[in-house]
């Protein structure tokens, strides 16, 4: 299969990295705007991650609004302390290499 220049096919895999747990937090919503220029570089990740926030238990919601919160609001700890919290969540969708690079 060709993959349109510019383009990062997603890798399938699930990762219960703590980093990746985090990143998959602060970008759930990509998915919601087919036009993004972000989602247009690795749709199926993109939306393999709004298919798992779209699938989390209520509790497991509030504890990704947390992984957010903690990680873009410096006094609350920073990424670091996002992480700790996020190795509660459930395995995400693997981000494709160099996606975040």
């Amino acid at each position: 299969m060709h993959t349109p220049k510019g383009r990062i096919k997603a890798d399938p895999q699930l990762s219960r990295d703590a980093g990746d747990k985090v990143t998959a937090c602060l970008n759930w919503y990509v998915a919601r705007n087919k036009r993004d220029p972000k989602y247009l570089t690795a749709p199926s990740y993109y939306d393999a991650v709004l298919k798992w926030r779209n699938g989390l238990s209520a509790d497991k919601e509030d504890l990704m609004w947390n992984v957010i919160t903690v990680a873009t609001v410096p006094r609350y700890g920073g990424e670091r302390t996002a992480e700790q919290c996020a190795a509660e969540l459930p395995p995400v969708p693997k981000p494709p290499l160099g996606l975040f690079e």
